[in-house]
């Protein structure tokens, strides 16, 4: 049965779920009457199915060369300083081709009761821009030993080459430089795997979960993250949830 609290809304993907001050936000992507792919949150008390109220316009991308933008795929990262940031991928759409102009943003989040807001008087930050490149998407922020890791897809998730690499900084506010690439087709991680969502479960302990294809469409694994000299090395375990 839909969900009345959804009408008009379409297009539906990359959810993230928070909890501030005893109420959990959602955040995704959607189209709302076949408008552009925006980004926008929906809040609850319990989050038990169905109880989330009717989802608000967070942000949109702002147009750029004249070129129609969109604003997909949000996460959000805490600093240590406990500030949140909302992190997303903007770029032009282009659905018949992975490459063209793309940028990862950042904007503080303020949150009071059940509502959330951008930080009044705090920029929209760029992390990341690639330009006549292939898609740079799916943006999620780990902190670990002092750096701020910057895990993106890469490539086109239609077919093997979308794959996962991570960029690394001092500080959100830094200056983001290639680390390496984490997982790619023929590696042990599926094929094209991408999409990654990153969770440290404890100060010892961090998990992956992404999207590889196989003959029957998309599927999702876990696995586990290590750290190698500040450097993350991922290893699929099938026994990890």
């Amino acid at each position: 049965m839909p969900d009345p609290c959804l009408d008009g809304y379409s297009k539906i993907w990359a959810p993230h779920v928070i909890k501030r001050g005893g109420r959990f936000f959602m955040f995704f992507t959607a189209s709302l009457n076949g408008g552009l792919h925006c980004i926008y949150p929906a809040v609850s008390s319990t989050n038990a199915p169905r109880s989330y109220s009717r989802p608000t316009l967070l942000l949109c991308a702002a147009n750029r060369k004249g070129e129609t933008w969109e604003a997909i795929d949000p996460s959000t990262y805490e600093t240590a300083a406990g500030n949140t940031y909302l992190v997303w991928r903007s770029g032009h759409i282009q659905p018949d081709s992975p490459v063209g102009d793309y940028q990862i943003r950042a904007a503080m989040l303020s949150f009071s009761g059940s509502s959330v807001s951008l930080t009044t008087g705090t920029p929209r930050m760029k992390l990341l821009e690639v330009e006549n490149e292939t898609v740079v998407e799916a943006p999620d922020i780990v902190r670990y030993d002092g750096k701020v890791y910057l895990f993106v897809s890469r490539g086109d998730f239609r077919d093997s080459s979308y794959r996962t690499d991570v960029y690394i900084a001092d500080s959100i506010h830094g200056e983001f430089r290639f680390l390496k690439n984490l997982m790619s087709s023929g590696q042990g991680f599926g094929s094209g795997p991408g999409g990654a969502e990153v969770l440290e479960v404890s100060s010892t302990s961090t998990r992956i979960a992404w999207h590889f294809r196989n003959a029957s469409g998309r599927r999702t694994r876990v696995g586990v993250i290590s750290w190698t000299k500040t450097s993350p090395v991922a290893s699929y375990v099938p026994s990890v949830v």
